[in-house]
């Protein structure tokens, strides 16, 4: 699963100012606006958001069809600028569009089991 560069330019825009602007940082208060019910099962931020729309009513999540890995301590905006340039020159249709950012959909194992409802195992 990938982010549209709608919805990630809506959180960019959405950040209040003086907002930490890393991409981890925009991770954690996007993850931070949803319940932890919400979040039982989920072990990517992308599945959070994966019925969520834009602004406009178009899919913020889909099937990821460009592949991006980066430092998660960059600017986000400036990821988000470098993907639009991107996605311009390769003449990607914004509507079908999805990115697979590594902190927002690289998978993780819970660090909370007791959040997640999980039994741990140990070997």
């Amino acid at each position: 699963l990938g982010i549209s560069l709608r919805f990630a330019r809506e959180h960019v825009a959405a950040l209040p100012p003086g907002a930490p602007r890393t991409t981890t940082d925009v991770r954690d208060v996007l993850l931070g606006t949803v319940s932890l019910e919400a979040r039982k099962g989920v072990r990517a931020a992308v599945e959070v958001y994966e019925s969520a729309r834009t602004l406009d009513g178009r899919a913020a999540v889909g099937h990821a069809s460009v592949f991006v890995i980066h430092a998660a301590g960059m600017p986000f905006a400036e990821l988000v600028d470098a993907l639009v340039a991107y996605a311009a020159e390769h003449d990607l249709p914004a509507e079908s569009s999805f990115f697979w950012i590594d902190e927002f959909s690289r998978r993780r194992l819970p660090l909370r089991a007791h959040e997640l409802s999980a039994k741990l195992a140990t070997l």
